[in-house]
């Protein structure tokens, strides 16, 4: 698959869980700026502070089985731009029963425009076994607490931007509009391949929803 196309002044940042056996528990998002490029050593710092921005604001919400052991950001500007890279290790707090890890806390990052096919979001490790309503549903107390914190995280996260950097803003990006059947000429088989935009399209995030149905990222079963 070819290169997606660049995203100027685009940062895509990950945070990068570990439960001992699974060690690739992922929440991504993308974060824009409007002064000078990072350099490494600039993400390694900001990689640091957005670490300790979401121990601050949710280490009451991981369980203590759930280690947040990297943070990772890639300047999208161009496939030279820098990259950085926080490796501490933020041990979560609640002490209560895990749930199963592929149970998650989807927040759904909210932008002006309409499209086909969902929305942005973002599936975070957070709650536990008591944080559960009933086996669909999280509790209102604990649901109600992680919608004011997810609020002040990205401000929060907001705030980490390196000197000159202008300001940060956490934004969308699209890479893909429609989509080409492609059939396979021996099985017959059809499958659909999305179309790569010539320009990616960039949406802000204008506020955030803490939804009360409970997520699921199977992947983080594979182990």
């Amino acid at each position: 698959m070819p290169a997606l196309p660049a995203v100027p002044k685009t940062l895509k940042v990950a945070a990068i869980w570990s439960d001992g056996i699974n060690t690739d528990i992922v929440t991504r998002w993308y974060m824009q700026y409007t002064g000078s490029a990072p350099s490494s050593t600039q993400l390694n710092s900001m990689c640091g502070a957005m670490a300790d921005d979401i121990a601050t604001h949710f280490d009451y919400a991981t369980v203590d089985a759930l280690t947040l052991g990297r943070v990772h950001a890639i300047d999208l500007t161009s496939a030279t731009a820098a990259e950085g890279d926080d490796l501490g290790a933020r041990v979560g707090t609640n002490t209560s029963a895990p749930n199963p890890i592929d149970v998650a806390q989807v927040i759904s990052y909210e932008i002006a425009r309409r499209y086909r096919g969902g929305h942005p979001r973002g599936y975070w490790p957070f709650g536990s076994s008591d944080a559960l309503s009933n086996p669909q549903r999280w509790e209102a107390t604990y649901l109600a607490s992680v919608q004011t914190n997810i609020e002040a995280l990205f401000v929060a996260l907001a705030g980490e931007v390196w000197s000159g950097g202008g300001t940060l803003q956490h934004v969308n990006v699209s890479y893909f509009h429609g989509f080409t059947v492609v059939t396979d000429p021996i099985t017959g088989r059809a499958r659909n391949v999305p179309t790569v935009r010539g320009t990616p399209l960039v949406d802000a995030v204008t506020a955030y929803v803490a939804r009360a149905h409970i997520g699921t990222q199977r992947r983080r079963l594979q182990y």
